[in-house]
Parts: structure tokens; sequence; C-alpha cells
């Protein structure tokens, strides 16, 4: 599923996503003003301010062992609340090393799919 847009940097985000997932289901809605990416009902990807992927864990190990690599960030969605414990922030550069990126957006989404369903909030 490619898209086409108006912003480069969001469109070379969405062609790794699609990249990393071409045999694996997923559906791609808009929140947080861009587009994510969710595995069954479970978020695992999404592009954060038309120039940045993150990617939520369901294991803290993963989220971690991925903030150890150089320019990868904690996501605050709101910075007076603080960062989400299994969401990370990957810098431009991970985009390079497609194999290591598309390792991690797979791990992301393997752990989505297994991921218990959430009751639905009232």
């Amino acid at each position: 599923m490619r898209w086409q847009g108006v912003n480069p940097v969001e469109d070379a985000l969405r062609g790794r996503l699609d990249e990393a997932l071409a045999e694996l289901p997923y559906a791609r809605r808009t929140l947080f003003g861009g587009p994510c990416f969710f595995a069954g009902a479970t978020l695992f990807a999404f592009i954060w301010e038309e120039e940045r992927l993150g990617l939520v864990f369901q294991d803290a190990g993963d989220a971690e062992a991925l903030r150890t690599l150089p320019g990868v960030e904690p996501w605050f969605p709101d910075r007076s609340r603080g960062a989400l414990p299994h969401a990370v922030l990957v810098p431009m550069a991970l985009l390079e090393d497609r194999e290591v990126l598309a390792h991690w957006i797979q791990r992301a989404h393997a752990q989505a799919i297994t991921a218990p369903s959430k009751s639905p909030r009232r």
C-alpha cells in the first residue's frame, strides 16, 4: 500500500514501513494528526509530526534496547505527562539501515499482534 503525499520525509517513512511490513497484516489509521499503524487493535508504529518514526513495544526491554542506539529518544506525546515508557522516536539516520529498521518495526508488529485485547473505553 503506497502513499504519495506532499512531504518527502513522511513519504520516506511510510515507504520504509511499507517495505518492512510487506508480508504482514496491518491497518493504517490517522491519529495524533498523522498516520498510525495497527496490528489488530494495537498501535505499533506512527509518524510523529510528519518527520519522525515512532515505534511502540509491548515489551519494555525492547524499547530500552532500541534507546541504546544513537539518536533514539523517548516519545513525549504530551510533555506535561511525561514519556510513554514503551514508545520511542527513531532518528532519520536509522532510515538508511533498512535491515536494522525492518527488524525493529517487525518486532513491534509481532508484539502488537500477540498483545492482549484491551477493554473498550467508556
